[in-house]
């Protein structure tokens, strides 16, 4: 691939304010860091990534050889919307961080369509035309933008796309998407790909359904209206010192585990003081409504074991390993869940 041409739309609102909050809009380099996000998640190996997207190592830094250009014609239509403007009446669970404050901040609606070229100079290998190809229409299909994008926020869709002057077929079906998705993928790119059962009329009820999924494994509390999952269970008791490992800090952080009695307890990595979470929900429309898909990056799962510091507000903190492997593969097991794409590696599968 030389040149692709684009034009996707946003299937949810996408939060995309820059300093200003009451702003929003869609840069190129967002998209250029979105497309080496996606190498990452595909697998290869850094200095396949440094070669097309460059890096700053010292005297050895190189620029990108991967141009993206912005050729929307239209100025978003930014709104200044709460975390209660965006969902409506219905759960604002996943935006969460937007819940504490009744600030408005700039949203794009859904629906906006945007439209960029990504044109890749000449390099070394003839290897790495298929590479970029494949890294874009990854993005496309299951990429978001923006804040809360690993929670349905900033969803995207392809319209239409040329590489190389050629038409690219968009699926449409959920068989059609699954024989692009096993074109994309290999097993190198260790992740799984699941549609959570159901077909939708609108954007918000697929939301909601990924919001039922995440809360049946992630609530340490009857506070988020369901009752605690084991490992929900094992994290209260954890906070209070009565269990000797943590497991929902796999999901990300920050994650505060609330109590009726006493202070909360705030969990945090050495060194991370935010952790981005493995499991991505996306909203995707298809020809027969919209469907709630979750994906699952094995590469970015924090490993067993690893140290955790649980924060007691006024209290002493203490650490205790952090035990979540099996947590996420009780949901990657749920009988809610149907396969798109198995590209887990064999090691990982034994």
């Amino acid at each position: 691939m030389r040149r692709a041409d684009v034009t996707f739309r946003f299937v949810t609102p996408a939060l995309l304010a820059g300093a200003d909050q009451k702003s929003a809009e869609i840069r190129a380099a967002s998209i250029r860091g979105a497309l080496r996000w996606w190498m990452n998640a595909l697998n290869f190996d850094k200095e396949v990534i440094n070669d097309l997207f460059g890096s700053a190592a010292g005297n050895r830094g190189q620029r990108s050889r991967v141009i993206v250009r912005d050729t929307t014609s239209a100025t978003p239509p930014v709104k200044l919307q709460t975390a209660k403007d965006i969902t409506g009446n219905r759960s604002d669970y996943f935006l969460w961080p937007l819940g504490k404050t009744e600030d408005a901040r700039g949203v794009i609606p859904a629906g906006f369509t945007v439209s960029f070229s990504v044109i890749m100079r000449p390099g070394k290998s003839s290897e790495d035309s298929p590479v970029l190809e494949n890294v874009l229409k990854a993005f496309l299909l299951l990429g978001s933008l923006g804040s809360r994008s690993r929670r349905c926020y900033g969803s995207i869709w392809p319209k239409h796309v040329e590489i190389d002057g050629v038409p690219w077929k968009i699926p449409a079906t959920e068989d059609e998407l699954k024989r692009e998705l096993s074109c994309i993928f290999d097993e190198c790119a260790n992740m799984e790909i699941d549609a959570i059962s159901g077909k939708f009329l609108d954007y918000k009820t697929a939301i909601n359904c990924c919001i039922d999924f995440l809360k049946k494994y992630r609530a340490g509390s009857t506070k988020s209206g369901e009752d605690p999952s084991e490992w929900g269970k094992n994290d209260h008791d954890a906070g209070l010192q009565k269990h000797g490992c943590v497991c929902r800090p796999v999901l990300g952080l920050p994650l505060v585990q609330n109590y009726s009695k006493v202070p909360p307890v705030s969990s945090s990595i050495t060194g991370y003081n935010r952790l981005a979470s493995p499991v991505h929900f996306k909203v995707i429309p298809l020809k027969d409504g919209f469907v709630p898909i979750v994906f699952f990056c094995y590469n970015m799962i924090p490993p067993d074991g690893t140290e955790v510091l649980l924060t007691p507000k006024g209290r002493r903190p203490f650490r205790l390993p952090l035990q979540g492997f099996d947590l996420v593969e009780a949901m990657r097991f749920d009988e809610k869940l149907s396969t798109l794409g198995d590209f887990l590696s064999l090691a990982e599968e034994e």
